[in-house]
């Protein structure tokens, strides 16, 4: 989400619909990496699984089960 447009959920709603998508199309679990935002995602229901250097990086790898979440509304 574009800087000015941020702290208006939409990032979440951006993540809901994909995570929604999964969901209907029988995924059983999503996979995401992320340098900075692990509380974030976390707010929303991802849950770490590790920690990993991704080239000069370290990134926290998470994880949730679409069929697990509750659809936004």
């Amino acid at each position: 989400v574009w800087p000015q447009a941020r702290n208006r959920g939409l990032g979440a709603r951006l993540v809901d619909a994909a995570v929604s998508i999964a969901a209907a199309c029988g995924v059983a679990r999503l996979h995401l990496f992320t340098p900075a935002h692990r509380a974030w995602y976390a707010s929303l229901g991802w849950q770490m699984l590790e920690r990993r250097r991704l080239g000069e990086v370290d990134v926290d790898v998470m994880w949730i089960a679409p069929a697990s979440v509750r659809p936004a509304a």
